[in-house]
């Protein structure tokens, strides 16, 4: 009886041994396949990221067309504008699309121009201008941060890119219009009337950050990393400063449907454009979708750079 017992007792210990055993393995499995799908999702964001930064053409935001009042107290006249229907770049065009259109152009920028080396102790050349594709210091921008925006591109280097997406695609891409620009940042027909470019608060969409002491990239942010506006259009308040059509001026309240301004203040290189939004060094005015800035057509910096507009047939 007492052998039966211990028998007994020795295969419900091997039962109970099994079952945990095999809760174990369970456990360790629903483990293994929770950790795969986080990092599936991950990994799946990250090459969402990559196929924004590297795609040919810049996804776009449709803007339904209307009237609006341009302009504000600081930004004299208030004058009403009509607009017809566009699109707009849902974000600022990146490097690696710049890049796509350089690596099969040969196109070279003013900065790339103006590039000056200098031997220091050796074979040793580095630059003294960085340009489009490399870092304030000079470093190269590697390939897993071509999702920043491109800048250091100048308003003739970023016309000749829409000129370049424009034949290889059959469809009219430009520089947004000053008045575009404000029209889709304001919020189009769905604007709220925000304070700022997409909210009453300027850290949700300004990155708002000081230069000093910053590594090199960590002045800049890839795009689409801070909220979007009413339309669903990316880092028009902070990013990087953007290129805009038009030759600077005072509004012209005659120029009312569809206005570009192509009175040119200064001539040549020295012609005066619209730049318009803010950057990680910019102050919060900048982030006001009124906000008017300008510099001459050749210029460039490592805040300055663009998106585009395409323009249905």
């Amino acid at each position: 009886m007492k052998l039966k017992m211990l028998f007994f007792i020795l295969i419900l210990i091997q039962s109970i041994a099994f079952i945990k055993q095999k809760n174990d393995d369970s456990k360790t499995v629903c483990n293994k396949q929770i950790y795969a799908t986080i990092n599936n999702d991950t990994t799946k964001a990250k090459k969402e990221k990559q196929k924004e930064a590297f795609a040919l053409y810049p996804e776009l935001i449709e803007v339904a067309g209307g009237i609006f009042m341009m302009g504000d107290s600081s930004n004299q006249p208030i004058h009403k504008v009509e607009l017809s229907s566009f699109y707009i770049g849902k974000y600022e065009v990146t490097v690696g699309q710049f890049k796509q259109f350089i690596d099969e152009t040969h196109y070279r920028t003013r900065a790339d121009k103006e590039q000056v080396g200098y031997t220091n102790g050796g074979d040793a050349t580095r630059c003294v201008v960085p340009n489009w594709q490399q870092f304030e210091n000079c470093d190269t921008i590697p390939p897993s941060l071509y999702c920043l925006p491109v800048v250091k591109v100048s308003y003739l280097d970023a016309l000749a890119y829409c000129i370049w997406l424009s034949k290889k695609s059959g469809k009219k891409y430009t520089l947004p219009s000053e008045a575009q620009w404000e029209y889709a940042a304001r919020g189009g027909q769905k604007s709220k009337n925000f304070k700022y470019i997409g909210s009453n608060n300027a850290q949700e969409v300004m990155e708002l950050k000081t230069y000093i002491g910053l590594s090199p990239g960590e002045n800049k942010t890839c795009v689409g990393q801070m909220l979007p506006n009413e339309l669903g259009v990316y880092n028009m308040a902070g990013g990087v400063r953007e290129w805009c059509l038009d030759a600077e001026q005072e509004y012209d309240i005659k120029l009312n449907k569809n206005p570009v301004q192509a009175k040119l203040y200064g001539k040549g290189v020295d012609a005066i454009r619209v730049i318009r939004g803010g950057c990680y060094l910019s102050s919060t005015k900048y982030g006001i979708a009124s906000f008017r800035d300008s510099g001459p057509q050749d210029a460039y910096n490592e805040t300055i750079g663009f998106r585009v507009v395409m323009i249905p047939e």
